[in-house]
């Protein structure tokens, strides 16, 4: 470990050079040129969000085993993804957040939508 407390590479080989090149390549991938890439990949995190939704309230619902459990750790996924959120000024936001809650409110949508078909 370097005086920082991070591991140093010894060697910069192809596969560590990927690695830290990553968030770079993603910055620009997304880059504001082109904002019909962000959209897509929140769409895509806001369908995945109701599709893990839908899947945890099935599986759990069916079995009648865990439920609470598995409403607490929904619960506070929400209110964690809201605070990591909505802490930040509008102007620090990233696209990972931004997938973020487009996740949760997928996830939102979902359990309302279940509700909403379990009340009639």
């Amino acid at each position: 470990a370097d005086q920082s407390g991070r591991m140093a590479f010894r060697q910069r080989t192809r596969l560590a050079e990927a690695l830290l090149a990553g968030p770079s390549r993603l910055d620009n991938y997304f880059e504001a040129g082109r904002p019909w890439r962000q959209w897509l990949w929140i769409s895509i995190a806001f369908g995945l969000g109701f599709y893990f939704a839908n899947t945890v309230s099935l599986s759990f619902g069916t079995l009648a085993v865990n439920d609470v459990v598995a409403a607490g750790v929904t619960v506070a996924f929400c209110e964690v993804a809201s605070y990591v959120y909505y802490s930040r000024p509008k102007s620090e936001l990233t696209i990972q957040l931004l997938m973020l809650n487009s996740f949760k409110i997928g996830v939102t949508a979902a359990l309302m939508s279940d509700a909403l078909k379990l009340q009639t």
